[in-house]
């Protein structure tokens, strides 16, 4: 047999992805699951979201690597309900130093504490805007942040991604910040 001969009998045995109508029952091998901490997360956070977190602790600490957490974040974006609910509705912090996640889920009087104090933290900042000077210039460029994602580097030069993810209860923001 000629070596043309070999080859196109070889490529005769092999059915081209193409060609199959439905496609194969297990997934490909690049479809790698997500690791037992992530898979953890993930329901503590489906489970937030369809209220069947409320009798539970406040807050939550799970450890997770770097790498489990950027895995994280990949699989909360594909899911598009879950990403636009744990934008607007899961209170979580990233520490990439102790490589922690904390899920906080603030309670009623938790929230009636942060909402008081952020009023009385502006009140003074409105009434130092009264002034003159340096420090009331400065007072009209602060605004309230109320709760927002804010990146702390970290100091590990090893790191290509070295930030650490916080979301405060609260937060004021400068102009020239």
């Amino acid at each position: 047999m000629s070596a043309s001969q070999a080859s196109m009998t070889q490529n005769q045995s092999i059915t081209p992805p193409s060609s199959f109508v439905k496609p194969p029952l297990t997934p490909p091998l690049t479809d790698e699951k997500p690791s037992p901490q992530v898979e953890r997360v993930l329901t503590l956070f489906k489970k937030i979201q369809d209220g069947k977190h409320s009798d539970q602790d406040p807050w939550t600490e799970i450890r997770l690597s770097r790498g489990d957490y950027d895995e994280l974040k990949r699989q909360i974006r594909q899911n598009k309900a879950l990403w636009g609910f744990t934008k607007d509705k899961i209170w979580h912090d990233y520490n990439d130093e102790s490589q922690l996640l904390v899920v906080r889920m603030p309670s009623a009087v938790h929230e009636l504490f942060i909402a008081h104090l952020e009023d009385a933290i502006f009140t003074r900042v409105k009434s130092i805007r009264e002034g003159t000077g340096s420090t009331a210039a400065f007072a009209w460029k602060v605004q309230l942040g109320r709760s927002t994602e804010i990146y702390l580097p970290i100091e590990d030069a090893s790191s290509t991604k070295n930030s650490s993810k916080y979301e405060p209860d609260a937060s004021f923001l400068h102009e020239e910040a």
